[in-house]
């Protein structure tokens, strides 16, 4: 079974993922999307 945090931190990374491609390309290479280890909510560092 898949944990919120799991789901959520997916879900999360394709909407990065497609706010990138929005991007004009010169700004494409700015832009760096990595998955973190440890899967901890960014809500909890707030």
């Amino acid at each position: 079974m898949t944990s919120y945090a799991t789901s959520t931190a997916r879900s999360d990374l394709s909407e990065l993922r497609r706010l990138k491609s929005l991007l004009p390309p010169e700004l494409k290479s700015w832009v760096t999307i990595e998955a973190a280890t440890g899967c901890q909510s960014a809500a909890s560092h707030l």
